[in-house]
């Protein structure tokens, strides 16, 4: 019987089709077998068991041994986790050359006279907009901060912090050089304060642990915040809500700095916890 659970996340991870996660991880589990074993173990329509097969051989997750009946093994799961690994390099390198070449292009300025042109008819209700998932949500972000002239607030969890610090460590630099004013509130734990250290230089950080809030301000112009706390949020269940409004972003802004200034200093409760 195959784990179910293991096929979904075999599938995510390796981006195969239903059928050719539970092939091969029924070949995994047999080791060599034949397609008829293997369409029975699985339960894949026999009828489509070839196909599947050579698409697996394809993709290197399987070899086939030449004899009568013909058979198939499986290749051990570490270099099946190189081959794919390498495949997404290359296939990245190759995205992201034409990418380049795109925006070096007459298409690239095209797109950008539309979107300027777009710009014009905006009404003040299309200043906002809803953010899914938490690549896209931190690529949003990421374009704020690189955006961000005079200053930057961020409420933030405990793991929080350290996804940011992970995503945003050498950005924190280059707006700290660029004299941007950074200030991040976090639940400051044993767990995320080694991250924290490596952006102290660059980021004034205060412990916010009674307050349990996720937001992004940029310069008091636009603000960036998450609706789902951050223990029942997942990377594809994460919302975010952007909003391009002075007006709103100033008088939060305003709150959150009082709120700010009230916070405990990241090297009071650095010296807390290495008392401990």
């Amino acid at each position: 019987m195959i784990n179910e659970d293991l096929v979904n996340t075999v599938r995510q991870i390796f981006g195969l089709n239903l059928y050719e996660a539970r092939i091969w991880l029924a070949l995994l589990a047999k080791g060599e077998a034949t397609a008829g074993e293997l369409s029975d173990m699985a339960n894949v329509p026999r009828s489509r068991a070839y196909d599947i097969l050579e698409s697996l051989e394809k993709k290197g997750f399987v070899v086939m041994r030449l004899g009568k009946p013909i058979k198939y093994a499986a290749i051990p799961p570490r270099e099946v986790f190189n081959r794919v690994k390498q495949r997404l390099l290359q296939e990245a390198q190759e995205k992201a050359k034409k990418l380049d070449l795109i925006a070096q292009s007459d298409l690239a300025a095209q797109l950008e006279l539309l979107y300027k042109q777009g710009l014009k008819n905006l009404d003040i209700t299309d200043n906002a907009a809803s953010i899914r998932g938490r690549y896209s949500v931190y690529s949003q972000m990421e374009a704020m901060l690189r955006g961000a002239e005079e200053k930057v607030i961020i409420f933030t969890t405990e793991t929080g912090a350290i996804r940011k610090v992970r995503a945003f460590e050498e950005l924190f630099k280059q707006l700290y050089n660029r004299g941007v004013n950074i200030k991040m509130a976090t639940k400051i734990t044993e767990r995320n304060v080694e991250y924290l250290k490596k952006i102290a230089p660059y980021v004034e950080i205060r412990d916010s642990d009674k307050i349990n809030s996720r937001m992004i301000i940029v310069d008091g112009k636009e603000v960036l915040f998450m609706l789902n706390d951050d223990q029942n949020a997942y990377d594809q269940n994460d919302v975010g809500i952007w909003i391009n409004s002075e007006f709103l972003a100033k008088a939060l802004d305003s709150l959150v700095e009082y709120a700010f200034d009230k916070l405990p200093h990241f090297e009071k409760v650095l010296e807390k916890l290495k008392q401990k």
